[in-house]
């Protein structure tokens, strides 16, 4: 136990936390940097651009959370389950609640408030989208409550969509 406490104290009188700390907010300084500039250079399209970037970004964690957890269904609540263990590697709180057909998901915290700075309110439901569609592409999602926007707590509504084209247009805010 001795031992473990000299490291802790070793590695505490040498600042590593403070520099790690410092390397983080340094990178997402330049994240919120690029983003801006791409979307003062292009507009809509910048928007566009990070978007897709944004899902292609949660589709592909959604697969490899997936294939860590052994999820092989594509059912609704397997899909939202992707999310409940982002949830829990964030160590944020969440509320899943099924009512006929459509599951709700309450996030006490904001996964996104230190990854997007910019333009949060309108790329989170994107990394989202892509996290349950890594399972399931016919999986709508509305945004009812954000806390960037000032409400106390994220609300995101899913429900299965039977429409096969559905993956293109399963996004929307309430």
């Amino acid at each position: 136990m001795e031992r473990s406490r000299r490291f802790a104290r070793e590695w505490r009188s040498i600042g590593l936390a403070k520099r790690m700390k410092w390397r983080q907010e340094k990178g997402d300084g330049m994240v919120s940097l690029i983003t801006a500039k791409i979307v003062e250079a292009f507009g809509e399209n910048g928007l566009d651009v990070l978007s897709a970037a944004y899902e292609e970004k949660g589709e592909e964690d959604g697969s490899k959370i997936a294939e860590s957890l052994n999820i092989e269904r594509a059912d609704l609540h397997s899909a939202v389950s992707v999310i409940e263990a982002l949830c829990i590697i964030f160590g944020i709180d969440s509320n899943f609640k099924e009512e006929g057909g459509r599951m709700t998901l309450k996030l006490d915290a904001c996964p996104f408030e230190y990854i997007l700075t910019l333009y949060r309110e309108s790329l989170c439901i994107y990394y989202v989208q892509g996290l349950v569609h890594a399972i399931n592409p016919c999986v709508k999602v509305k945004i009812v409550k954000k806390i960037c926007e000032g409400g106390d707590h994220c609300l995101f509504q899913f429900t299965l969509s039977s429409d096969e084209n559905a993956s293109d247009r399963v996004w929307s805010y309430a």
